[in-house]
């Protein structure tokens, strides 16, 4: 009998991430743990919305996808 392993969504975030040059927050992105892209807050509502409010993993995923 073959197990199913659960898929671990590629994308992942950190944020807040500070930048106090400018003063902005930034989203980073990372694929396959690999930094890929960064995101000013303001450019992503809907990615900062989904991380505040605690959605799953592969929603996080599927709303960072959408900036690609």
């Amino acid at each position: 009998m073959k197990k199913k392993v659960k898929k671990v969504p590629a994308y992942t975030c950190d944020y807040p991430v500070y930048d106090y040059e400018d003063n902005s927050v930034y989203i980073v992105i990372y694929y396959n743990g690999k930094k890929v892209k960064f995101i000013k807050k303001e450019d992503a509502p809907s990615l900062i919305k989904a991380l505040e409010s605690g959605e799953s993993l592969e929603d996080i995923d599927f709303h960072i996808r959408t900036y690609f």
